[in-house]
Parts: structure tokens; C-alpha cells; sequence
């Protein structure tokens, strides 16, 4: 007897664990199509899905899911007689079909769901934020999806208003790096002295005084000349240049004096044409006055020099000259103004 009530026990132990384990699966939902704009409908009814598995239902197969769209008829599923054949092809407790609509930037999702079993139909709308669909979805299954139904209440959002999220700012443009700037070209060396125009000639103008000359000596000691020079530049030797000169007293005493030498232009600013130098000449001196008489000649000289163009250089000299000879020593200092023409 007492081994008999062990087996009674123990049956009725093991029908109740499988009674619960039937209550504790979960029901199975069929998410069917939803009518509305693509892809709005399909991304609307992912979200539904999504909301049903939250919530602890399981969803249809496959195979299950395309049974239950076979079994409407004109596939589109609108009532309770197509959710309850959708349901049964599908072994499933619900169905869920609706539709999606927009509005602005918001869905206006309306859900139908049915309880196979008893073929009851309930309806919830409500605007849905795209970017919170499942879980907004998701409390309006919490409602539907249950034995009693929706009831007499209000659902929790109906006071709040749904407004989408705002979005974010696009991303800053990413400004592409500047290329490098290409490196600026050396700039050319500037063309030595003379390099266009070798030959040159002008007029010269020198306002010289005596230094030393005889005790003897009387008359005026300053004397103003007004000549002529020429000369050529070697292309060999940039800067060298042999230079021919006559000049002739126009004020002062009577004197002319025939020089030929050789300078040296260096380059102060050879861009800007700006030379300087020295000059040597030998030469002689003739006076023209009471005494006539020829001297040696020896003429030094430091001068500046700056081109306007390629042609035209004028020329500022300080120069001192010496006249050993006739009736004692002369020196002569002075300055001597040039405008010259290069070709």
C-alpha cells in the first residue's frame, strides 16, 4: 500500500512539473506583414518583431512564418478570419498585423493583434519615433499581448508627446592637407658687369684745384674741364675695363691733358646696376698757358657707378693727379662727373 501511494505521488509530482513547463513556455507571436510605404513597412515590422522577443515571446520559423502568409488568401492579412489561418499555419498564439504610415519625421504604427484561440481582434496607434521603435513597439504589445486583453485604461503614453530625436550635427567637413607649396625657383644671378653692352662713350665734366705747384707759380689754382671718354669691358674678367680720356680746361688756367688706364667695377648692388672702384691712368698733361709744356701724367681715382637700364650709366669720381715735370711738380684734386652710353 504505502509503495502504491509512492507511485501516486511521484505521478502526480511529475504532471505538475510538465503542467508548469507547458504554463512557463512562452506563446509564440506571428509578426505578419504590415500595408504602408517600403521600406518604412519592412523596417516597421523588424522593429515589431524585435518588441515581441523583448518581451519573452518567441517568434515562428521560417518555414512556419511563410505557412502563415500562404494561409491569407489575398496576402494581405486585415481579419480576424486570416489572422486565426495565418495563426494555426504557424502553431502560433498571436498574430500581429497592422499598418505604417509617416508623419514628418515620425511613424504612425497601427497594430492589430489576435488571439488565435478565440479569434479576438484588438487595435493600438500610436506615433513612434523611428530611432525608439522597438522599444516604443514594445509597450504597446505589453498591452495586446496578454489573456484579458487591452482593457478600459489609457495607454501610458497618451499623454506624452513623441517627437524624434534631433540629429546629430553632420560631421565636420575633414579639409584636405594644402599641398606643398612648390619650392620657389632660385632666383638667376645677376648678369655681370657690363655682360650686354661692352663698348662705352660719353662726356666727362671734372672741377679740379692745385694742391702743390711751384712757389713761382701765379694765376688761378682752380680749373673746370669738359672732355670726352670710351672704353671697353672684358668678358674674360667681368668688372675689368680699359677706359681712354680727354679733357680740356674750359675755366681756369689753359691745360688738356690725354690719359688711358684700366678700372675695376665691384659689385655694391649688381641688381640694381650699383658698382664702385678704382681707376689708374697714365697719360700726359699739356699746358697750354705763359709756359707750354707736356708732363707725365699718373691719374688714381675712386668711382661710383650706377646703370639705368642696360645702356645708359652714369658715373661720380674723386681723382688726384700728378704732373712731375717743366718747371716744378703739380697735383691736381679734384671731382669728376660722367654720363655715359653702353652699347
Amino acid at each position: 500500500m504505502a509503495r502504491l501511494l509512492r507511485i501516486v505521488v511521484a505521478l502526480f509530482s511529475f504532471l505538475a512539473v510538465l503542467s508548469f513547463a507547458f504554463a512557463a513556455r512562452a506563446d509564440k507571436v506571428a509578426v505578419l506583414r504590415l500595408s504602408g510605404p517600403a521600406p518604412e513597412n519592412e523596417a516597421a515590422r523588424k522593429a515589431v518583431r524585435e518588441a515581441a522577443v523583448s518581451k519573452g515571446f518567441t517568434l515562428p520559423s521560417d518555414a512556419e512564418l511563410q505557412a502563415a502568409e500562404r494561409a491569407v488568401t489575398d496576402s494581405v492579412p486585415d481579419n480576424s478570419i486570416e489572422y486565426r489561418a495565418a495563426g494555426r499555419a504557424s502553431a502560433s498564439q498571436w498574430t500581429v498585423a497592422g499598418k505604417v504610415e509617416l508623419k514628418e519625421e515620425l511613424w504612425r504604427v497601427e497594430l492589430e493583434v489576435c488571439l488565435v484561440e478565440s479569434g479576438r481582434v484588438e487595435s493600438l496607434a500610436r506615433d513612434v519615433d523611428p530611432a525608439e521603435a522597438p522599444s516604443q513597439i514594445a509597450e504597446m504589445l505589453a498591452l495586446m499581448l496578454r489573456a484579458e486583453g487591452i482593457g478600459p485604461g489609457l495607454p501610458p503614453w497618451h499623454d506624452k508627446k513623441t517627437t524624434p530625436k534631433p540629429k546629430p550635427p553632420p560631421p565636420k567637413p575633414v579639409e584636405p592637407p594644402k599641398p606643398p607649396e612648390p619650392p620657389k625657383p632660385p632666383e638667376p644671378p645677376p648678369p655681370p658687369y657690363a655682360a650686354k653692352a661692352p663698348f662705352v662713350v660719353g662726356v666727362t665734366g671734372a672741377v679740379l684745384t692745385t694742391l702743390v705747384r711751384p712757389d713761382a707759380a701765379r694765376g688761378a689754382s682752380t680749373s673746370g674741364m669738359l672732355g670726352a671718354m670710351a672704353g671697353y669691358a672684358f668678358e674674360q674678367v667681368p668688372g675689368l675695363e680699359a677706359r681712354l680720356a680727354v679733357q680740356g680746361a674750359i675755366a681756369g688756367p689753359r691745360a688738356l691733358d690725354i690719359d688711358a688706364g684700366a678700372r675695376y667695377a665691384l659689385p655694391i648692388a649688381p641688381r640694381l646696376r650699383i658698382y664702385a672702384g678704382p681707376e689708374l691712368a697714365l697719360g700726359t698733361f699739356i699746358t697750354l698757358g705763359a709756359e707750354r709744356s707736356a708732363r707725365f701724367l699718373a691719374r688714381g681715382a675712386a668711382f661710383g657707378a650706377i646703370g639705368i637700364g642696360d645702356h645708359v650709366q652714369l658715373e661720380l669720381a674723386a681723382d688726384v693727379r700728378a704732373t712731375p715735370g717743366g718747371t716744378g711738380f703739380l697735383l691736381l684734386g679734384g671731382g669728376e662727373g660722367r654720363a655715359l652710353f653702353r652699347f
